[in-house]
């Protein structure tokens, strides 16, 4: 235990040291080629400099995260995010996010023979496996890595695991980052009480941690064999699906997050606001580029087709509730009525329309 506890952490300062001095060299590069550039040019990328600055000191010498702030997310994350159906509603991520992009760059009728094939969820088994070293017998999940579908299917089998060693697509979710579910080294060596509430922990956890990471590995496994279908190029395939599953269904690593949201009063008060964050930046993106005057009418009209996709998915599965600025529309209503309008009225629009009814309704119970 002592040797695998020792090497995790040797190899994450072995990074540091093999790419600290090398990352601060090139920012100090960007610097330099701000001299003799316009005073308004040169303040814009001076911010993004000294934001790139600022992340990769982070990176390089993070702030420890304090023992509280991890319970109190955990603590969190148990009460609110436990339910079957809170798993059952982030597999919808998929029809939601990735398939209206799909449907504009490869067609519909491809796009929709993959997902069909994708939803054969019952080929997905579970591993276990007992390390030789320490005896442990560890069980892995079910995953479209280890499914039928990816073992008879050399290319896409060989895809996932790059995907999984260059770029850490699947485990690191929203879920494994509130949880703190990342795996340790080896728990031999625990106590039985602590290996037994480790145990239980996982399993409440699993459900959701396990549907979102499948949603992610659905979306990479499409993307890459419609890609490499269309090119017969195996790494742009590659890098084309994890980018787009990024994009879809969002990026949890530490430099994503805002930095003032990375500290211990920052993580805890932010702890489940990066799916929002990550969220409203795809809908602000795709809403500027189809809009966008001097944007290509190719990309505009795309933008717009996969920003109506999206919503009117949403709309489809989540109901009027679900769709976008709808808290917004209904709180700024309620604002209205609370200040200007008449209590009855607004009992009796809160009964005929509960839905509409937010800042209202906490104001009045």
């Amino acid at each position: 235990r002592n040797l695998k506890d020792s090497g995790n952490k040797y190899s994450n300062q072995l990074a540091k040291l093999k790419y600290g001095v090398d990352l601060r060299n090139q920012i100090q590069r960007a610097r330099d080629t701000l001299e003799g550039r316009p005073t308004n040019e040169r303040g814009r990328l001076e911010f993004f400099i000294n934001e790139m600055a600022a992340r990769a000191d982070m990176e390089i010498n993070p702030t420890p995260d304090h023992w509280l702030v991890t319970k109190a997310n955990q603590i969190s994350y148990l009460m609110l995010l436990t339910s079957a159906a809170t798993a059952g509603v982030q597999m919808l991520s998929v029809p939601n996010m990735v398939m209206p992009t799909l449907n504009v760059e490869y067609g519909y009728g491809k796009s929709a023979a993959k997902f069909a094939k994708y939803m054969q969820l019952w080929k997905s088994v579970g591993i276990t496996s007992v390390d030789p070293d320490t005896g442990e017998t560890t069980f892995t999940a079910p995953s479209f890595t280890a499914s039928d579908l990816a073992r008879k299917n050399p290319n896409l089998s060989r895809a996932y695991q790059y995907a999984i060693e260059h770029y850490n697509t699947f485990s690191l979710t929203n879920v494994s980052v509130l949880t703190g579910a990342a795996k340790t080294p080896t728990s031999v060596g625990e106590s039985a009480v602590s290996r037994g509430a480790q145990g239980v922990y996982k399993i409440i956890t699993a459900l959701l941690n396990g549907s979102e990471r499948m949603s992610r590995e659905i979306a990479f496994g499409m993307t890459f064999e419609l890609e490499f279908e269309k090119t017969k190029n195996f790494e742009q395939s590659v890098q084309k699906a994890v980018q787009s599953t990024q994009e879809w269904l969002g990026r949890y690593d530490s430099g994503q997050r805002p930095r003032s949201w990375r500290g211990p009063i920052g993580k805890t008060i932010g702890q489940f606001k990066m799916y929002a964050a990550f969220m409203s930046s795809w809908f602000l993106r795709n809403g500027y580029t189809a809009i966008k005057i001097s944007t290509p009418l190719a990309e505009r009209a795309a933008a717009a087709q996969k920003l109506t996709g999206v919503i009117l998915m949403g709309a489809l599965f989540h109901g009027l509730a679900g769709s976008p600025l709808y808290s917004v529309i209904c709180n700024l209503v309620d604002a209205f009525d609370w200040l200007f309008g008449d209590e009855k009225e607004m009992r009796a629009r809160k009964a005929r329309n509960p839905l509409t009814a937010r800042f209202g309704y906490i104001a009045l119970t």
